[in-house]
């Protein structure tokens, strides 16, 4: 619960684009396909977009910067 209570904040502390892309992909479950459709964005760019939100996300939590892969938050 503390780690969810930590990620709950980190996202809360995110801009409200990178917000919305990460609760999309994450929480909605949407595909890049979907996102880009729904942000009217090309798929590259909503794929673009996420990455960014994800690596500010984990210096956020990992603010060391600890933490090398976009995939420990995927």
């Amino acid at each position: 619960r503390e780690l969810q209570r930590r990620i709950d904040r980190a996202i809360d502390d995110l801009s409200e684009d990178d917000r919305e892309i990460v609760l999309m992909r994450h929480h909605e479950a949407l595909s890049n396909q979907e996102v880009a459709q729904a942000l009217k964005l090309s798929e590259a760019a909503a794929s673009m977009r996420y990455l960014r939100a994800l690596r500010r996300l984990r210096s956020i939590l990992v603010p060391d910067g600890n933490g090398n892969s976009s995939a420990d938050l995927e």
